[in-house]
């Protein structure tokens, strides 16, 4: 899976102009993935305080960077 992932990051990154920004693709893909086990943890936990506006503020992270490439 690991595989796939830094493969479709690398493309994104590339195309997204972020592929020579401060992490590398294999720290972004580790990024990700720890995210996704963390935000999973902590809703299992029952914690969820942040969870939307952290989802938000990537949200128009990843819109600003779509634009921006466009």
């Amino acid at each position: 899976m690991i595989k796939v992932l830094t493969e479709a990051f690398t493309a994104a990154m590339k195309h997204y102009g972020v592929s020579n920004g401060p992490l590398p693709v294999d720290a972004m893909v580790a990024l990700v993935a720890t995210f996704n086990e963390g935000i999973m943890l902590e809703r299992l936990s029952g914690i969820s305080r942040g969870h939307a506006a952290l989802l938000r503020s990537i949200d128009r992270w990843l819109a600003s960077l779509e634009a921006g490439a466009r």
